[in-house]
This record gives structure tokens, C-alpha cells and sequence, in this order.
């Protein structure tokens, strides 16, 4: 009896080891604005023209940190006819950032991809990107994309899973510019059957694993 518990104990805690990595979640994208923002209670947080931030500093605005990986990023305007939002966060290098917020279910943003080097700050080159949803250290869904050149494109994610950062990372690592904003988050869930937080799970699973190995050695105590 003792070894059987001893057993469920340790697997308890395996999956609490496991859920710490990953967490199975159900992600639906979206590439239209209108229809992400009618079928969600996403809010856009807006920033301001004009600023500049270095490596390491980070842009705090309604509620949303926005750190660049690589060098340093700007937020200004573009006079291009097809940009289609404004402002723009631009980086200086590859366009490698992490967006974190509060507690999630949705999360969207706009991207921008020139051909034209006055806009590209040097040869322009058709870059991959990846998405990455993560909830603390939890991975919850990631996506790859190569952005449309010379129109603004919508990327938009509802997840059965809250998650509180997107990891935004230029596959290509070229320094030519592309452009983000409209940047979007969800608190309430979207899609029927959400689940808790991946870190409710793991303190669940690891605290009842963990009760069950106390409840073992306190019987080898007394034995």
C-alpha cells in the first residue's frame, strides 16, 4: 500500500514538473481586426508618438511592458499610405521583444513590413517571425508567420489558457525595420471551456503529490 502511494506521489509530482514546462491549450488565430475585436472583450493599449528607448529600458503604457530583446526600439509615425495605424514601434535591430500584461486570454497586434529601404533603414529583406505565448515560465501555444509586404496585417490569438507574455522574435535576425501597434489584450475568457492558469495546475498537482510523500515518511517515522 505504502509503495503504491509512494508511487502516485512521485507522479504527482513528475506532473507538476511537467506542467511547469508546458500546457496544453486550445488557440484560435485570427488575421481580420473587426472580427477579433467583436468576438472578444480585448482592450487596445495605446502609447505615445515620439519616444525613444535603449537596450534594456522598457516602454510601460496602459497597463502593458513592452522590453525590446535586441537593440533599441522607437515609437514614431510613418507617412506610408498603406501603414494603416499609428503610431509604430519600431526596433533598431532584429525585431525581438517581449510584450507582457496582466493575466490573459487574448492577445492581438499589428505589423507593418515595408520594401521601401527609406522605410526599412537598409536592405529590405522578407523576415519570419514566431509568436510565443508563455504564462510565467509556461509555454501556451507558438506561432510562426511571414508578414505581407507593404500592408498592415493583424495577428490575433484567444486561448483556452490565460497566459501574461508574448515572446515576439525576428526568426531571419536582419536589421531591416518592420513596424508593430494596435497592440490588444483580453482578460475574460473568449472561447467556451477555458481552463485555470497554468501555475493554479502545477501548485495542485505538485501540493498533492508532495502531501502524499509527507503522509509516507511520517509513517516510516512511526514504523
Amino acid at each position: 500500500m505504502t509503495t503504491s502511494i509512494l508511487r502516485l506521489g512521485l507522479c504527482l509530482l513528475a506532473l507538476g514538473l511537467l506542467c511547469s514546462a508546458t500546457v496544453s491549450a486550445s488557440v484560435i488565430t485570427y488575421s481580420d481586426l473587426t472580427d477579433f475585436v467583436n468576438d472578444t472583450s480585448a482592450t487596445l493599449h495605446p502609447f505615445a508618438a515620439g519616444l525613444f528607448l535603449d537596450v534594456g529600458e522598457s516602454l510601460i503604457s496602459s497597463g502593458v511592458t513592452y522590453t525590446p530583446i535586441s537593440p533599441a526600439f522607437r515609437i514614431g509615425t510613418s507617412a506610408h499610405p498603406n501603414m494603416g495605424f499609428t503610431p509604430q514601434l519600431g526596433l533598431s535591430g532584429p525585431e525581438d521583444m517581449d510584450v507582457k500584461f496582466a493575466s490573459a486570454f487574448d492577445f492581438g497586434f499589428s505589423i507593418f513590413q515595408p520594401t521601401d529601404e527609406s522605410l526599412c533603414g537598409a536592405v529590405c529583406v522578407e523576415d519570419t517571425f514566431t509568436v510565443t505565448l508563455f504564462n510565467g515560465s509556461s509555454s501556451v501555444g507558438s506561432f510562426t508567420f511571414n508578414p505581407a509586404d507593404d500592408v498592415a496585417e493583424f495577428h490575433g490569438y484567444v486561448s483556452t489558457v490565460a497566459f501574461n507574455r508574448a515572446a515576439i522574435r525576428d526568426l531571419t535576425g536582419n536589421i531591416d525595420n518592420e513596424f508593430f501597434g494596435t497592440f490588444f489584450t483580453g482578460e475574460s475568457p473568449s472561447v467556451p471551456g477555458t481552463v485555470p492558469e497554468p501555475a493554479s495546475m502545477v501548485l495542485a498537482a505538485t501540493g498533492l503529490g508532495g502531501g502524499l510523500l509527507r503522509r509516507i515518511r511520517g509513517r516510516a517515522r512511526r514504523s
